[in-house]
């Protein structure tokens, strides 16, 4: 709670207000079905074309919504109890997992105040992946139990399908739960035990992807890539997850990564494949009941960088509130290591001199506070983030996006045109500078280099009304009225009533009932 009090003064930020402040679905109960039945930024303020379906996600915006309002403490309030709640159940499943109960405790300690948290914590959209590792940790709390049986399969089962429902990461979640359940309990039924876990969230990986196929959802499906290329990013983002919750000094909401040569990649997951088959060979030798916990951890550590290795290829860039699980698969192989390791540390000292080393912990969180603090603070506002942003990663093409959105908030297109530029050459994969460049072409009376522009922005976010408005000027500025109707065709039924579609429709009305130009009598001899 202290770590993330400077968070109660935060406003909204990023898609706080798409999500929250002003999605027309919260307001009352007629629009429950629609986000429990559509992606999450489809059922939003500002629809945009993403693959998230997270019902349970939508649904405690709902709720959340319903019951504190779009007051800012209120809703910040309730991520930081979130928080608190994942670092005390982290605390019992590490224990259940063979930690000793103090080596739980000051992981979970340090799991709490670290400065990676305040990427979920300040920031209202970090709610989801709390909520979906509240089921998470559920479940593995049902797996490193005595016997499994039918009713902790069908527990198991609930626990990943909920998790799953509040983010798309714990599809990967089966393989970590098997880990738990194959080394956690009586050697002599770990098989059973782990083929209950494998069944139990295999099932729910099954019924949630196939309730995304029988609502007609946007295709989940990985992003084209060769071997290589899966490789290089996998490496690229452990690399980058590794230092966020090692030093995490310039955490950033969008941090581009460019792949790691493909020798490199191989070196740096062999040498992980190693270490961790080193750390397991150790534990088995020298505490072989703490196995269960570090297993698991290297399992969700593993799990962090595959799955996000998705994300990095398919838009160049990710963010670094993914180090939340980095954090939370090393709080879990740390509390396994961590008493062995003491032990050994000890040996030679005075007992005067190990029972104070046991304060390590708490001295390390209280010295972590100041940068978890100024860690919140930049999630004050946009302006704040986006400042940050850019002091602490200048060379970053997202912070050049991000000079632009200033620019274009305090000076106009003509000051943010430059960075446009300069982002849409770093990253012409992109789409995210394409509404800024095609708008000032249209204010310097060129339409027709637009429209390209303004139809990639407006087929993959066509909730933004301004790129809505600024291509349908540039249409009707460049004559191409057939391209008109069918924009308004297929935007029409999804922003029934805006104000710019009801104008265009009135100036496509008015063109086509004009009559033609007469010819000229006298035409220009040139």
């Amino acid at each position: 709670m202290v770590a993330h009090l400077p968070a109660l003064g935060n406003g909204f930020t990023t898609d706080d207000r798409s999500l929250l402040v002003d999605n027309p679905f919260l307001r009352s109960a007629r629009g429950l079905p629609t986000l429990l039945s559509s992606e999450m930024f489809i059922a939003s303020g500002e629809p945009t074309l993403t693959p998230y379906y997270r019902p349970l996600s939508s649904l405690l915006y709902w709720l959340s919504y319903q019951g504190l309002g779009a007051r800012a403490p209120l809703q910040h309030g309730l991520n930081v109890v979130m928080h608190m709640a994942v670092a005390w159940l982290l605390v019992v499943t590490v224990e259940r997992l063979g930690a000793s109960r103090a080596a739980a405790a000051a992981s979970g300690l340090l799991f709490a105040v670290h400065p990676v948290g305040s990427e979920l914590v300040a920031y209202l959209g970090g709610r989801q992946d709390m909520l979906g590792w509240l089921f998470a940790l559920a479940a593995l709390l049902v797996v490193s139990r005595g016997a499994l049986g039918l009713r902790a399969g069908l527990l198991v089962f609930l626990a990943t399908f909920a998790a799953i429902s509040s983010r798309e990461f714990f599809l990967f979640f089966p393989p970590v739960l098997a880990t738990a359940a194959l080394l956690r309990g009586a050697r002599a039924g770990s098989a059973r035990r782990a083929a209950v876990a494998l069944l139990g969230s295999g099932a729910a990986v099954a019924a949630a992807t196939g309730l995304r196929r029988a609502l007609g959802l946007i295709p989940l499906v990985p992003p084209p890539a060769s071997p290589s290329s899966w490789l290089r990013a996998a490496a690229t983002v452990e690399l980058r997850l590794l230092r966020d919750a090692l030093a995490p000094t310039d955490l950033s909401h969008a941090s581009t990564l460019p792949l790691v040569p493909g020798s490199a990649a191989l070196a740096v997951l062999t040498l992980t494949a190693l270490a961790a088959a080193a750390g397991f060979a150790w534990l088995r030798r020298s505490a072989p009941e703490r196995l269960a916990a570090y297993a698991v951890g290297v399992a969700v550590f593993g799990v962090a960088f595959i799955a996000h290795a998705a994300v990095l290829l398919r838009f160049g860039y990710i963010s670094d509130r993914y180090a939340y699980v980095t954090l939370l698969g090393l709080t879990l192989a740390g509390a396994a290591a961590a008493s062995p390791i003491a032990r050994e540390a000890s040996r030679g000292l005075s007992a005067r001199f190990a029972r104070r080393m046991r304060l390590a912990p708490l001295v390390l969180a209280v010295a972590t506070l100041p940068l978890t603090w100024s860690r919140d603070l930049a999630w004050k506002d946009d302006e704040t983030l986006i400042s940050t942003m850019i002091a602490d990663r200048p060379d970053d093409p997202e912070s050049e996006f991000a000079r632009a959105s200033l620019a274009l908030e305090h000076a106009g297109l003509d000051a943010a045109h430059p960075h446009c530029l300069r982002y849409a050459e770093a990253r012409p994969e992109s789409d995210k500078a394409a509404f800024c460049l095609g708008a000032w072409l249209l204010a310097h009376g060129r339409a027709r280099e637009a429209v390209p522009l303004l139809e990639r922005y407006v087929r993959g976010r066509p909730g933004f009304a301004p790129s809505r408005r600024a291509l349908l000027a540039a249409l009707l500025a460049s004559g191409q009225l057939d391209a008109v109707d069918r924009w308004l065709a297929l935007l029409e039924p999804d922003f029934p009533g805006a104000s710019e579609l009801v104008e265009a429709r009135a100036e496509l009305a008015r063109r086509r009932a004009a009559p033609p130009a007469a010819p000229d009598r006298h035409p220009d001899p040139r």
